[in-house]
């Protein structure tokens, strides 16, 4: 899965009982990862839903 972004979705995980979602990028450093995370939640966020990075 991309977006417009330059994000590359690897992975979703889904947990229903605490109604988190986990979402892994394709990145190739944690620097990169880092520069990208903002670009993945205004992404979650335009799609109306709420989003906040937890490491």
């Amino acid at each position: 899965m991309n977006n417009d972004k330059g994000v590359k979705v690897t992975a979703v995980d889904v947990d229903l009982a605490t109604k988190i979602v986990r979402v892994s990028i394709d990145c190739e450093s944690v620097v990169d990862g880092v520069t990208k995370l903002p670009a993945l939640v205004e992404t979650v966020v335009e799609g109306g839903f709420e989003a906040e990075p937890i490491f």
